[in-house]
């Protein structure tokens, strides 16, 4: 009996002091999965992995986002393991998935065990694997994870259906969390994120859609949950809808109070209403939805100059016009040009055509161009005439509310 006890004491002392040294290496700041083995190999599990470790992780996150914690102990996350199982074997065909079911029961198993123990700790879940002696650690919950781990997020963001009891419709767990076509395109514009900033790569093309927790009642109230306050800050990015998410198509910053558009709100609000009456047993809708609008805050571009990678405005976005050689763009422009350009007379050069650039917040000629004209199709004449551009360099920007602003010209040129 003491050796017993001893033995006990002496592991359960190896698994607080195992817990301890992984909350020090791994800080709950990001929204993760992670397996430790034995060995000290660390997996990231992003969420559906095959066996039973990755299922408890499983089992143990999805807790996290239908209860907005972790399980206070064993038992809660068994009752949940048991339901989830219920459900899964009602609308799975296991003949099918044999080998998920096998790791379902083996995670129900291993939960079951009282050699194996499950700690929490803020806002992270630890679980001790005793006979692997391996330790399956969860942090955070999606609106960290979409900050840090897009591909996971997106795995993870489901629509999430309860009743009047507050009881978690284990039936319709897996509905898409966006709306429909028909409802996003209503909306020009979409709220995109760059992954990777807060990781001080600010750099990379790794955009992707903002999406927001929103909870959505049978009375028809819409509010944003607590998760909101995690993502507060972030540096969003706004894009037109139906374009590739990257830094090619993503014009300007924005923020999250400039995002949220009432017209929005009430699209979903409507969508969810026609839900509603189909899901008579349904009360209140937790949804992950992407942030979408169609007027731009005043004060910020709509364009982005693909040749120069500057956000830009057009001028009827302008509240004052640039200004060349002090007077008017057009007038200043053709007055600096004829002034600067002397080609050879020859019956082969165009008498016409459309000069396209940007004048910086600067007052700097940038990306001249010819209009429909790339690089390669220029002949000498024309690269001729982008040298004479590039000369006309004595601008004033233009002005959106007082402050000099990126603007994009086009001057047609008729000899």
């Amino acid at each position: 009996m003491l050796q017993s006890l001893y033995t006990n004491a002496k592991a359960m002392k190896r698994v607080i002091l195992l817990v301890l040294m992984l909350s020090a290496f791994c800080l709950p700041s990001k929204g993760q999965m992670f397996i430790i083995y034995k060995d000290g190999e660390i997996v990231n599990n992003t969420g559906g992995g095959m066996g039973y470790h990755a299922g408890i992780a499983d089992t143990m996150f999805e807790f996290r986002i239908v209860y907005g914690r972790y399980p206070n102990n064993k038992k809660e996350l068994l009752d949940y393991d048991l339901d989830a199982v219920k459900h899964d074997s009602e609308v799975i065909d296991y003949s099918i998935y044999g080998l998920r079911a096998q790791d379902m029961e083996m995670v129900t198993k291993q939960i079951k065990n009282r050699r194996n123990k499950y700690t929490v700790s803020g806002d992270t879940g630890t679980f001790y694997v005793a006979k692997d002696k391996c330790t399956i650690q969860c942090i955070g919950g999606l609106a960290e994870m979409q900050i840090y781990n897009n591909l996971g997020f997106r795995a993870w963001t489901r629509s999430r259906f309860y009743d009047k009891d507050g009881k978690h419709r284990w039936f319709f767990d897996l509905d898409s969390p966006m709306m429909s076509k028909e409802v996003n395109s209503q909306f020009r514009y979409v709220v995109t994120m760059n992954r990777h900033e807060k990781d001080g790569l600010a750099g990379s093309k790794w955009f992707s859609p903002f999406f927001v927790p929103i909870t959505v009642t049978r009375s028809g109230e819409i509010s944003f949950n607590k998760d909101m306050s995690r993502l507060v800050g972030a540096r969003l990015y706004y894009q037109e809808y139906g374009k590739p998410f990257s830094s090619e198509n993503t014009i300007g910053a924005i923020t999250l109070k400039e995002a949220i558009d009432p017209a929005r709100l009430d699209a979903i609000k409507a969508y969810m209403k026609a839900y509603f009456d189909e899901h008579e047993e349904v009360e209140r809708a937790e949804l992950w939805e992407m942030l979408m609008f169609n007027n731009l805050p005043k004060g910020y571009a709509s364009h982005k100059d693909n040749l120069t990678g500057l956000s830009v405005y057009k001028l009827n976005e302008l509240d004052t016009h640039p200004l060349c050689n002090g007077v008017s763009f057009s007038q200043g422009f053709h007055r600096e040009f004829v002034r600067g350009f002397h080609p050879e007379e020859s019956d082969d050069n165009p008498y016409h055509f459309t000069i396209q650039f940007v004048i910086d917040k600067n007052g700097k000629l940038l990306g001249p161009r010819i209009k429909d004209k790339t690089p390669d199709m220029l002949s000498v004449y024309e690269k001729h005439v982008l040298e004479t551009v590039n000369q006309i360099q004595d601008w004033e920007p233009g002005k959106v509310n007082g402050t000099p602003v990126n603007t994009f010209l086009t001057v047609p040129v008729i000899f």
